[in-house]
Formats: C-alpha cells, structure tokens, sequence
C-alpha cells in the first residue's frame, strides 16, 4: 500500500497543470484626466469614475498580425465595468481588440472597444486615445458619456500566469486521498 501511495504522489507531481492563462487587469485613469489634459463627463458620470477590467487569454494562444506592430489575441474571457455598466462576453461584443507587445507582458499600447445595446466602452493607449464610456445605443447620443483622453506614456496593465489543472489532476489527488483513507483505516 505504501508503494502506491508513493507511485500517487509521483504521478500527481509529474502531471502538473494541462494549460494556463494569463489574466490581464486593467485600471484606467479617472475621467478627471490629469494636467493640460482635463476629461469631460455628462449624465451619471463623475470625473471620478473610471474604467477597469480583466481580460483572460489562453497562454497557448497566438495572436494574429494586424499590422503596424499591433496584433489580435484570442481573448477567452473579459469583463470591463466603468461603475455604471458591466460588459462580458455575454452581454456585449468585442469590437476591437489590438495590442502591441508579448503575450506575457504588460502592454503599453492597446485599443479595446466593447459595445452593448444599452452602452460601450472603450480604451486605447495608441497614442492620446484613452477611454470612453457611454450609456445608451451610440456614443454620439448618449446623454450619459465619459471621456479621458489621454492613454499614452501610461502602463495600466498588470499581468498574472494561472495555471488550470487538468481533470487527471482532480483523480490523481482523489486517489491519493482515497489510498491515505484506506491506509489510515487499516492501521486503526
């Protein structure tokens, strides 16, 4: 019995995790802006908000070139909130999404832009582009619209690599539990 719980233990090292994703957390800055750069809210924004968000994409993933240096990653999951709206993959669509640098590492220049019947988000660090936000069916309407316009020379990104174990992992640590338990058993 000893044996097998060794071999166990082995196995459950040896497997480690299937796959992993890097999950993207993004903190933007308050729609007050900063300096000569002053941002511009109506309806239910204050120039305190501001926009947040994660994005997860599959460390296995590789992006396809735009051009320009910039490329598209397939994006697993995302949910993106500016304190009035939250937008996911399920109530929204991602319109755009571009990104200069690795997979891995915070990125200095993106554009995002996420659209929802009832509002959109929107956030770019390609030169003055910043972030945008509004409640309603277009931009140009929308009697509730925040706007911070300046994204560059900014890093709002941080990164995480998470492992996802895979279900032979999840049997692997049931077996052993259960070998312990019967090893446990016989001895009392």
């Amino acid at each position: 019995m000893t044996h097998t719980i060794l071999a166990l233990a082995t196995l459950l090292v040896l497997v480690g995790s299937a796959e992993a994703e890097y999950i993207y957390t993004y903190t933007g800055r308050e729609f007050a802006g900063f300096g000569p750069y002053p941002g511009t809210v109506s309806g239910v924004y204050s120039l305190q908000d501001r926009i947040t968000g994660t994005l997860t994409i599959d460390d296995a993933a590789t992006s396809q070139y735009i051009g320009g240096g910039y490329s598209a990653w397939p994006i697993l999951a995302y949910t993106f909130t500016d304190g009035h709206q939250t937008l996911t993959e399920q109530n929204s669509v991602m319109t755009d999404n571009q990104f200069q640098g690795d997979l891995g590492a915070p990125w200095g220049d993106w554009r995002l832009a996420f659209v929802a019947p009832t509002g959109g988000l929107v956030s770019g660090g390609f030169g003055d582009y910043g972030d945008h936000a509004w409640l309603g069916a277009s931009p140009t309407t929308a009697e509730s619209r925040a706007d911070e316009n300046v994204g560059a020379g900014s890093i709002h990104w941080t990164v995480e690599h998470v492992g996802v174990p895979e279900p032979a992992t999840f049997v692997l640590v049931a077996l052993g539990l259960g070998a312990v338990g019967l090893l446990r058993r016989r001895r009392v």
